[in-house]
């Protein structure tokens, strides 16, 4: 019986697979930004609110509760957020600083490989030909408020080379654990390019797991409008990062 379970989740996919990932006909689903921010809620004063699923035991029940505070309107208002945060590493705050600049009132796609061997030589991963349709990618449904498309030789930013450019020590690994954290503590929702945040896709695929080498970032709406900068929890001598 499970043999037959998996014979046909894998004949859906072999289908979904030849409508592409991020193409017109299977667009990536982006991530909502009020979703599960788990350093958020565990580091902050910010209120939480139980969902519908709290009932089921589901880790992904318990939200923050950001929307609810008033706007600030301070211009400095993410800056002062991640400033002010205890729980970041060095690097994550330049990370993240770097995001700021890059995607203030836009979004953008990012790969987690470098685009160098060791010896200096060039090497691109050919997203072109594992993404999208003739060279571009779709993000969310043609018509919605999230709808963009991306020509992945040209808009594809390589930030782990980038960050080198900061002094920051991540690697491959590294960084998409920080990435993570960024998105887990609410400054920027992050979307893995793959089958499982496809429309179709994801009606047959575990969404956490599966490998992306490729991302679509936005900043936080909620943390450019309103200051957090006092909420933070005082660390304590177990929670205190070392940079």
């Amino acid at each position: 019986m499970k043999n037959e379970k998996q014979k046909s989740i894998l004949k859906k996919e072999k289908r979904i697979l030849l409508l592409g990932i991020g193409s017109t006909e299977n667009p990536i689903k982006p991530v909502n930004e009020n979703c599960h921010r788990p350093l958020l809620t565990k580091y902050s004063t910010i209120p939480v609110q139980a969902t519908r699923k709290f009932s089921t035991g589901d880790k992904h029940a318990i939200k923050s509760a950001l929307h609810t505070l008033k706007e600030d309107y301070l211009k400095s208002a993410f800056v002062l957020n991640a400033m002010s945060n205890p729980y970041l590493k060095k690097d994550e705050l330049r990370l993240l600083l770097y995001f700021y600049t890059q995607l203030f009132n836009s979004s953008g796609l990012f790969s987690t490989i470098s685009q160098f061997k060791e010896s200096g030589e060039r090497v691109k991963f050919d997203y072109s030909a594992n993404y999208g349709r003739e060279g571009w990618l779709e993000v969310g449904k043609e018509g919605t408020m999230r709808y963009e498309n991306f020509f992945l030789e040209e808009e594809t930013i390589y930030v782990l080379d980038r960050m080198q450019d900061f002094q920051c020590n991540f690697t491959s690994s590294t960084i998409v654990t920080s990435i993570k954290r960024l998105h887990d503590f609410g400054y920027i929702t992050v979307t893995e390019i793959n089958l499982a945040n496809t429309y179709e896709g994801r009606k047959v695929h575990n969404r956490t797991g599966t490998r992306a080498r490729l991302r679509h970032i936005r900043l936080s709406e909620e943390l450019q409008k309103k200051d957090i900068s006092n909420r933070w929890i005082k660390p304590t001598k177990s929670t205190k990062l070392k940079n």
